[in-house]
Parts: structure tokens; C-alpha cells; sequence
């Protein structure tokens, strides 16, 4: 019996940091959303190659400037989806 405790506790205790690894793993972003943001970014006017002395101010102002036209993106696609909920559109005006 006392080897079996044993033998149980070792396992749970080998078990403790591949759980934990695997959870941070999946916890962050995927290679495939950094470079997706780092798409979006640059089409905003960011250049990661600049080398600029400026860095943080670049990065804050196409995320700003994304920020921006997010916004006006939501604001048609809400007066778009108002339209049609009224039984209206503009090419029925």
C-alpha cells in the first residue's frame, strides 16, 4: 500500500508542470493572429523595418488610426443593418 502512495504521488507530481505547460501554451496568441495584427498594422502605416527612434508613438498611432476606422466600419454596418431591420435600404429610397 505504501508503495502504491508512493507511486501515485510521484505520478501527480511529474504530471504538475506538463499541465501547467500546456495551459500557458494555449493561452496566448497563435502565430497566425500576430502576423494577422501585424497586417493590419502595417496597411495602417506602421513599418516594423523603419527602425524608428519614435517606436512607441508609430505603433500608437496606426492602432489609433485602426481604432478610427473600426469605428466608422461599425457605424455603417449598424445604420446598414438599421436600414434593413426598418424594411428600408438606400438603393429602395
Amino acid at each position: 500500500m505504501k508503495n502504491r502512495f508512493h507511486a501515485v504521488l510521484a505520478a501527480a507530481v511529474l504530471a504538475v508542470p506538463a499541465i501547467a505547460s500546456a495551459q500557458s501554451m494555449h493561452a496566448g496568441l497563435t502565430r497566425a493572429q500576430v502576423r494577422a495584427d501585424l497586417a493590419r498594422l502595417e496597411s495602417a502605416g506602421y513599418n516594423p523595418h523603419r527602425g524608428s527612434v519614435s517606436y512607441p508613438a508609430d505603433i500608437e498611432a496606426a492602432e489609433a488610426k485602426l481604432r478610427t476606422s473600426a469605428g466608422a466600419t461599425r457605424d455603417v454596418a449598424a445604420s446598414l443593418d438599421a436600414g434593413t431591420r426598418n424594411g428600408t435600404t438606400q438603393a429602395g429610397s
